[in-house]
C-alpha cells in the first residue's frame, strides 16, 4: 500500500467525510505512484482528481484527461473507476495487440470521455455516494473554484475543503514511502560525494554544479534547488552559481541541495573545508554537529517540535556558538520538500511514529560563508532512523 489508508480512514471518520477528493500534483502522485503529466504541463489550470470513499478505503477511481490516460498503466495503487474527459485519439488498425495495449485501446476509448473534468467527477461522486447525502472533501488546493462550486450545487453533497486532511495523513509515511524517501536522500548524498572525489583547484561554482547534477540525473532523480556555493559566497545561498567564483585553498565548499526521485524529496546539507580549514570554521562546526547528533537521540512520539527547536538551540550554544540564532531546524519532508511540522518555537505539533523530519543546523556568517549539516531522520516507537548512508559527517579537509 502506497498512502496510509489506516491513517486515511481514521482522519476522514473523525471528521464525518464520507469522501474524499484529492486534486493537486503531489496528493494525485501520494495516492496513484505516478506524476500527472497534466499537472506539469499546465500546473494552474489543468485538472485531474483520485476520489477515494470511506467505504472503499483501499480503492481509488481517477478523473484523467484522456490524452493522458496511459499513466493509468503506472498507478501503483487499487482502482475501482476511471473516467476520462476531453479528446485525444490513439489509432489501431491490423496489428495484434499487446495485453497492455489491449487495455490501453479500452482506456482510450473517445465514447466514453467526458466533455470536461467536473462531468467526469461528478459521475464517479455519484456512483460512489450511491444517491446518499454525502460529505464530500474536495482538495481546494488545486480543485478549482469552479468545479467546486458545481459539486457543491448537487442537493447530495455537502463539500467541505480536503487540504488540510490530506496534509495530516501524509505526514505519517508509509513503508513504501520510507523506502523512496532513503533512495532519494541516498542519491544525494552520493551525487555530493562524487563533486568532493573530484574537486580541483580553480573550478568553478557553475562546473561543480553540473557536476552534481549529472550524477542526480544518471542515478534517475531530478536536480531541483541545486544551492551550491564556495566560501564567503555561501552567505547568499539562494543565489545561481556563478562561473566566475572560482575554487581556492581555505575556501568552505557548501551544498544545500535538493533532489526528486519519483516524486519524493530530498534536501541534504554537506560543508567541505578544501585543503585547509580555520579553527573557526572547526569550533562552529562542532557545535552545530553537536546540536544534530543530540536531536537524533532525544526526539521520540510525544514530544512537540518546538521542544526539538529549543533542544538543538540550547545545544549548539552550549558547545561554543553562543550567538546562534534560526527560526527553525527542520522540517517534514516527503511529496513536498517542506512539510509539516516545522521546528520552530511556536510549532506545537505533537511528533509522531512514522514521520520523516528533515533535522538541520544551517549557519550564515557574512565575510566567512556558512556551515550546514542536514538529514532526514525516520521517528521511531523504540529509536529513530537515520536515512542517509554517512549522517552528520565530522567536518572533513578535501584536497
Amino acid at each position: 500500500m502506497i498512502y496510509n489508508s489506516n491513517e486515511l480512514f481514521k482522519k476522514m471518520d473523525e471528521s464525518g467525510i464520507d469522501i474524499i477528493v484529492a486534486s493537486t500534483k503531489e496528493n494525485i502522485n501520494y495516492f496513484t505512484g505516478y506524476s500527472p503529466v497534466v499537472k506539469t504541463l499546465n500546473p494552474y489550470h489543468g485538472q485531474t482528481f483520485v476520489v477515494i470513499s470511506k467505504k472503499e478505503i483501499d480503492k481509488i477511481s481517477i478523473v484523467i484527461p484522456i490524452a493522458e490516460v496511459d499513466q493509468i498503466q503506472d498507478c501503483k495503487s487499487q482502482t475501482l473507476e476511471v473516467k476520462t474527459f476531453g479528446t485525444f485519439y490513439r489509432e489501431h488498425f491490423d496489428c495484434e495487440l499487446t495485453e497492455a495495449e489491449r487495455e490501453l485501446k479500452e482506456l482510450s476509448n473517445i465514447e466514453n470521455s467526458y466533455e470536461d473534468a467536473a462531468s467526469a467527477l461528478e459521475n464517479i461522486l455519484n456512483n460512489s455516494s450511491e444517491g446518499q447525502t454525502v460529505t464530500i472533501a474536495i482538495d481546494e488546493d488545486s480543485a478549482g473554484k469552479s468545479i467546486i462550486d458545481k459539486i457543491n450545487s448537487i442537493n447530495t453533497f455537502n463539500v467541505v475543503p480536503a487540504s488540510s486532511l490530506i496534509r495530516s495523513v501524509r505526514r505519517i509515511k508509509t513503508s513504501y514511502e520510507v523506502e523512496m524517501l532513503t533512495q532519494s536522500a541516498r542519491i544525494n548524498e552520493c551525487a555530493i560525494k562524487v563533486v568532493i572525489d573530484n574537486l580541483s583547484e580553480g573550478m568553478t561554482e557553475e562546473e561543480i554544479r553540473i557536476l552534481y547534477e549529472t550524477e542526480i540525473v544518471r542515478q534517475g532523480a531530478i536536480p531541483s534547488l541545486t544551492m551550491i556555493k564556495i566560501g564567503r559566497f555561501a552567505v547568499g545561498g539562494q543565489q545561481t552559481q556563478k562561473s566566475h567564483i572560482k575554487l581556492k585553498s581555505g575556501d568552505l565548499i557548501w551544498f544545500d541541495s535538493d533532489a526528486n526521485y519519483q516524486g519524493f524529496w530530498s534536501d541534504i546539507a554537506r560543508v567541505y573545508p578544501y585543503k585547509i580549514v580555520t579553527d573557526k570554521a572547526i569550533r562552529f562546526y562542532s557545535a552545530l554537529e553537536a546540536s544534530m547528533k543530540k536531536a537524533v537521540e532525544t526526539i521520540k512520539p510525544g514530544m512537540k517540535a518546538s521542544e526539538v527547536f529549543h533542544i538543538m538551540m540550547s545545544t549548539a550554544k552550549d558547545n561554543g556558538m553562543e550567538h546562534y540564532r534560526r527560526h527553525h531546524v527542520g522540517h517534514g519532508i516527503g511529496h513536498e520538500p517542506y512539510e509539516l511540522p516545522i521546528l520552530s518555537p511556536t510549532d506545537e505539533t505533537v511528533l509522531e511514529e512514522g514521520m520523516v523530519i528533515s533535522i538541520e543546523t544551517p549557519y550564515y556568517e557574512l565575510g566567512f560563508g556558512a556551515l550546514h549539516i542536514e538529514d532526514p531522520i525516520y521517528i521511531g516507537r523504540d529509536r529513530n532512523v537515520l536515512l542517509t548512508c554517512n549522517p552528520i559527517p565530522s567536518l572533513k579537509v578535501v584536497n
